[in-house]
């Protein structure tokens, strides 16, 4: 009887403890600044399940418990599911198939160990504190990233980033790795500098949040329009994707 009563003691001990808040839904308006000088806007919708990338051209929609990929193609209405395990096979074929040759390492860099180092330069983005890191891959890939502590990333959200680069050919697998180190460290990143060499030339696009919204998102944003015509995946088959020349 003693042990009884004093589970039932424990029990609404357990049960009279503050629990955690569920987390908020949100919604990150950023401004890109692409290797041409131009801007544009991006939109994230982020839930504790799914996300939502939004820009002019293509949206990138992934169940993040599920892992399952749907990319949208705004100007044609068309879209193509996929899953994150399928994206990591496909990445991977590009590297095994690339690995060693000399002239895809004379144009996009050796993929090398990322290294990792923070910086000082941390500031204010979008109202939230920010510290900076700084993430190199060689002399072919440098990630400047400004991460706030005060946002916690969805599980899987740095994998999920990795979709908008996955069409880069052999560049993705430098994201892929980048985005990998990105994870482990803490906080979510609300501003970042990517500069980097592809073929003879170096790019850099940075983004930075402006607005960062709470407030529960609709269904519909993770929804595909009835209008869009359903495509084959570029992540199956033999014939690779046409490589994007900027992210």
């Amino acid at each position: 009887m003693r042990t009884l009563h004093a589970a039932f003691v424990v029990a609404a001990l357990v049960a009279s403890l503050p629990r955690p808040a569920p987390a908020e839904d949100l919604t990150i308006v950023s401004t890109v600044t692409t290797p041409r000088g131009t801007t544009r806007t991006q939109t994230q919708y982020l839930s504790p399940s799914r996300m939502r990338m939004s820009g002019e051209e293509r949206d990138t929609i992934v169940d993040l418990v599920s892992g399952k990929i749907t990319i949208l193609d705004n100007r044609r209405k068309e879209y193509s599911a996929s899953t994150l395990d399928e994206l990591r096979a496909f990445t991977d074929q590009i590297d095994s198939a690339m690995a060693g040759r000399t002239i895809v390492d004379g144009a996009v860099g050796t993929t090398a160990t990322v290294t990792v180092e923070k910086g000082t330069g941390g500031k204010k983005v979008a109202g939230y504190d920010t510290a900076q890191y700084i993430l190199t891959m060689g002399e072919s890939t440098r990630v400047e990233v400004f991460m706030t502590t005060a946002i916690d990333p969805p599980a899987r959200y740095f994998d999920a980033r990795k979709v908008l680069y996955a069409s880069m050919g052999p560049m993705a697998r430098r994201f892929d790795r980048v985005y990998d180190e990105m994870r482990n460290i803490k906080g979510f990143p609300l501003a970042t500098v990517l500069d980097y060499r592809m073929r003879v030339a170096r790019r850099q696009v940075s983004t930075e949040a402006t607005e960062v919204r709470k407030g529960p998102i609709p269904d519909s944003v993770f929804v595909v329009p009835s209008d869009y015509k359903k495509v084959d995946s570029p992540f199956g088959g033999d014939r690779p994707p046409r490589p994007r020349p900027s992210p």
